[in-house]
């Protein structure tokens, strides 16, 4: 009886252990070197609300948001081999980028499969963007997703196109593209596959939408019956090729250092100190205001109590009445 129990207890240990390995993460963050940078470009540091102009070879990481402007346009290279061709008006919230750490150097132009498993969520606000995703550890749990207010795609290694572009009147056009490989778009109402088998055609999927311009709020009109994948249009294919040349130019004199438990470390500390340095300066600032508007109220008490004062030193003592008096043949009474 005693052998089962313990018998059952491992088994109960070992099949959590291997739960926890299925759904575990990267262990740290993973590096974004930015690339052919044209036109304007800035990134957002979300920690400490620090807005930089983009230039090339700059690190960014998770927790930064990249913005192009009307002219602008920017290569973001991944750690893991992944790159994001981010094209004119548009804004892409990186919300996490992990990766397990590397022993060697990393160059991009050479991969084909990510050299360690990582985990990484986008977040396409507007815009255009053309992505080349190396092939994944799925076994290890690794992913890539792109997020968007139409919905969620999941990449399994391939290069792909999403335009998701707000008129203004109240629609926005949304597309998918994929050149090879298979991404899997979850909208909220049905999960789409948009896989292409080698030799074929492109495929892409277009989804009519209309948008609150005032909330943003996003709703599909297009019934999950009808979202057809079909060939791809020139213009697209087109677009994706000139991508591809223009990534090509942008990651073939990028490499990626190991990062050794000191850096790794130091990054920490600094990410720690900046932290609590932001913290320290909001403390301040709402204390400041705090004492600013206590001495305004101040001030407007006294001032209100002086005029008070004013007021009634200006206005005269009421004078009393005379006697009221009468006329009459006796005399004045």
């Amino acid at each position: 009886m005693l052998k089962s129990l313990l018998m059952w207890v491992f088994l109960v240990g070992l099949s959590v252990a291997t739960a926890s390995s299925a759904f575990a993460q990267a262990t740290q963050a993973g590096e974004i070197k930015l690339a052919r940078v044209t036109g304007e470009v800035t990134w957002l540091n979300k920690a400490t609300k620090i807005v930089m102009a983009a230039s090339n070879n700059q690190t960014i990481g998770q927790g930064t948001t990249v913005t192009t402007g009307k002219d602008g346009s920017v290569v973001l290279v991944f750690s893991n081999g992944a790159t994001i061709n981010l094209k004119t008006d548009s804004v892409l919230d990186i919300e996490q980028y992990l990766q397990d750490p590397f022993a060697a150097d990393i160059k991009p132009a050479e991969l084909t499969d990510e050299p360690t498993v990582s985990n990484t969520k986008l977040n396409l606000t507007r815009g255009e963007l053309v992505g080349n995703v190396k092939h994944l550890n799925k076994a290890k749990n690794s992913s890539f997703s792109v997020q968007t207010p139409v919905g969620a795609a999941g990449i399994r290694g391939t290069t792909f196109r999403i335009v998701y572009r707000p008129s203004g009147n109240g629609t926005a056009f949304f597309s998918l593209t994929t050149a090879d490989g298979n991404v899997e778009l979850a909208t909220g109402t049905s999960n789409l596959p948009v896989g292409v088998v080698a030799g074929e055609t492109p495929k892409e999927v277009v989804i009519e939408v209309q948008v609150n311009d005032v909330t943003g709020a996003v709703t599909i009109t297009t019934p999950a019956g009808k979202m057809v994948v079909l060939d791809a249009p020139a213009t697209s294919v087109a677009a994706v090729v000139q991508s591809a040349v223009e990534v090509a130019q942008a990651v073939a004199t990028v490499v990626f250092k190991p990062v050794t438990p000191v850096d790794a470390a130091v990054n920490k500390a600094a990410a720690e100190k900046a932290a609590a340095e932001k913290a320290a300066a909001e403390k301040k600032a709402a204390e400041d205001k705090a004492a600013a508007d206590k001495a305004a109220s101040d001030k407007a008490a006294a001032e209100k109590i002086e005029a008070e004062k004013k007021a009634s030193e200006a206005t005269p003592l009421p004078v009393p009445p005379l006697p009221k008096t009468t006329s009459g043949a006796g005399g004045t009474d």
